[in-house]
């Protein structure tokens, strides 16, 4: 994505830009984890694959004895599968990212001993594969779509054993396919609203916001759909009680308990260089069935890099309700972003239903929160910690606030953005799933993590395999 001249203060503060956020990517030392020494009752590195750059986490298979993972290769994709034990490649699979959005994560669905994923097809179209872990051979291939496929393979539904995508093109076999995933039979169209059939086209040319919320360019208005139908329609200031925002700045929505909760980036004028202050931002909870604001309050949901991490909430696992609300300026010079100081930020876990804080940290100046060149560390699917500007340590449990008390030497995870080549690309990298790094606090890479995150990994048996920029790794976990 690009940013323009009036992005730079959300580029200060690591506001999200088109549902995506941007963030380094990872350039650990090849040697720190050959180099790192390993406690005798923490887990036992097996092996490393080596001279592979990874697009998707593994996928375990224990009855097969293997792990297989979507590869970027010269230019494009293949399956590989490698021994859990040995790290030994077992086979590989000419794979395909067909029509799928650059920004958008590849998916790939398995179930027993077989994967299905998009593949290339022998006539120049693509078409969706079944293959054998075990063997590496197709079990079955769908008919080719001649203009491939426009979003990744996914299970129609959790408690069924069909597959779902969008074949694109404008002939009879274009739009919603369903493939049983026993023989491969492919019947359509089931539903799913193609390309050429968005709702977007029936309330005028604009783009996605996420919980059923489109963006009208020529209008400025927020409208909610549902199965096609225009359900309500507001300007988007209207929205959040009169401030200037604008999707231009930025987005997040969600849905909760019949609410749309959300924030819309502040509205950030031309600036002449010099020191400007960080705006204010705004999250709001809208009625999903009226377009009624039932609750407003300060801030922005989640904390940019924060997001990354990938917490979650305890017990129910779900992706946490946080929001931050930072102070502080940033300088402009010669029409560039030149620094930004942050004075203090408050981090917030909130009631989606009212937007009333349940609980609250104060940060201080913590630009690790929005800087990826500073280590902000997963410790637990809960917990994080990072380095405050002025050195001091902090880590946070968000399931209450809790401030925990740790060392820079306590081991996590740091992660990093993942973007390969694809040659298929005119116009960028392809992006994949984030690195997952075992790092110290103070952002040192680690040989092994301290334990199993099956959020960042899989377990097969007592092997543990993640991946980072180097590749796949196996550890053997202790007892």
């Amino acid at each position: 994505m690009g940013w323009g001249r009036k992005y730079w203060i959300a580029a200060a503060v690591g506001l999200v830009l088109a549902g995506g956020a941007c963030a380094k990517e990872a350039e650990w030392p090849a040697e720190a984890r050959a180099t790192t020494t390993v406690p005798p009752d923490s887990m036992e590195l097996l092996w490393s694959t080596e001279g592979v750059r990874f697009a998707t986490g593994p996928i375990g298979f224990p009855s097969a004895d293997a792990v297989v993972a979507l590869a970027a290769v010269d230019g494009g994709l293949e399956l590989h599968a490698y021994d859990m034990e040995t790290g030994e490649e077992l086979w590989t699979r000419p794979s395909t990212a067909s029509q799928v959005t650059l920004g958008v994560e590849l998916v790939i669905p398995s179930r027993r001993e077989a994967i299905f994923h998009l593949a290339p097809g022998p006539d120049g179209g693509d078409l969706i594969e079944a293959v054998d872990v075990t063997t590496g051979e197709p079990l079955w291939t769908t008919p080719e779509s001649p203009d491939g496929f426009n979003d990744p393979l996914y299970l129609c539904q959790s408690d069924t054993d069909t597959l779902c995508v969008t074949a694109g093109g404008e002939d009879a076999d274009s739009g919603g396919w369903q493939i049983d995933m026993d023989t491969g039979v492919t019947t359509g169209p089931n539903g799913i609203v193609s390309l050429r059939a968005r709702p977007r086209q029936t309330v005028g040319e604009g783009r996605a916001l996420g919980a059923g919320l489109f963006h009208v360019y020529d209008s400025d208005e927020i409208v909610r759909m549902d199965a096609g139908q225009v359900v309500w329609r507001r300007p988007a200031r209207d929205l959040f009680g009169g401030a200037d925002v604008s999707p231009d700045f930025g987005w997040s929505f969600r849905e909760s308990g019949g609410l749309i909760v959300g924030w819309l980036g502040s509205v950030v004028a031309e600036q002449s260089d010099g020191e400007v202050e960080i705006p204010v931002e705004h999250i709001a909870g809208i009625d999903e069935a009226t377009g009624e604001t039932r609750w407003l309050t300060e801030g922005y949901i989640g904390c940019e890099q924060l997001n990354r991490l990938d917490l979650r909430d305890a017990p129910l696992r779900s992706s946490p309700w946080l929001r931050c609300r930072p102070t502080g300026t940033a300088i402009l010079a010669d029409d560039e972003l030149e620094s930004v100081t942050l004075t203090s930020n408050v981090l917030e876990g909130f009631d989606p239903a009212t937007g009333a804080a349940v609980w609250s940290v104060d940060t201080g100046a913590a630009s690790a929160l929005w800087d990826d060149e500073r280590p902000l560390v997963r410790l637990s699917p809960t917990s994080f910690a990072l380095t405050k500007d002025d050195g001091t340590l902090l880590g946070v449990d968000i399931r209450d606030g809790t401030v925990l008390d740790i060392t820079a030497e306590d081991v996590g995870w740091c992660r990093a953005v993942n973007r390969y080549d694809y040659a298929d690309s005119s116009t960028g990298d392809r992006v994949g799933h984030d690195f997952a790094t075992p790092c110290s606090v103070d952002g040192t890479p680690q040989a092994v993590p301290d334990d199993a995150e099956e959020d960042l990994g899989i377990v097969v048996r007592d092997v543990f395999v993640w991946m980072d920029e180097a590749g796949l790794h196996g550890a053997r976990m202790p007892g």
